[in-house]
């Protein structure tokens, strides 16, 4: 954990005043960002490096096309922040509602969700595949592309 709860807290505080914060807990991290959690009812990303921060504005265009064209939920992202993150306050973040569900890897051990995960994962390969082929065909991908890169 690169950064403690306070900074967190002053970070919220900074980018969204009316955002009331109770509970505050680190989540987890990767390479690439660090998520806190507030409330239970919203995760916050904070990317690490400038490079990450450019990867999340590309993912902050992309994310409303794909949720309206694959069969699973996307995050929604309803906190934008162009700057402030207490990993560097130069970096914006993000804050977005938590998805239900199981890791995958949990959910693949239980026999009767296993069959219908499947399919179900099966459902958005073909869904992605047909929005890469929008995309490379002049879809609406392409003004995805056009807009971020």
């Amino acid at each position: 954990m690169p950064f403690d709860e306070a900074r967190v807290r002053a970070a919220l505080a900074a980018a969204f005043p009316a955002l009331p914060v109770g509970r505050c807990r680190f989540a987890g991290e990767g390479c690439d960002s660090s998520v806190w959690s507030v409330d239970g009812a919203l995760l916050c990303r904070f990317p690490k490096r400038p490079a990450v921060a450019q990867a999340l504005a590309r993912e902050i265009a992309l994310l409303p096309l794909l949720a309206s064209q694959l069969p699973l939920l996307i995050p929604r992202l309803t906190h934008r922040a162009p700057a402030g993150s207490p990993t560097d306050p130069a970096l914006p973040f993000v804050g977005y509602p938590p998805i239900p569900g199981v890791p995958l890897d949990t959910a693949l051990g239980w026999p009767e969700i296993a069959p219908p995960l499947l399919a179900s994962l099966g459902a958005l390969l073909q869904a992605l595949d047909d929005f890469s082929v929008g995309c490379r065909r002049g879809g609406r991908g392409d003004r995805w592309l056009v807009r971020v890169a």
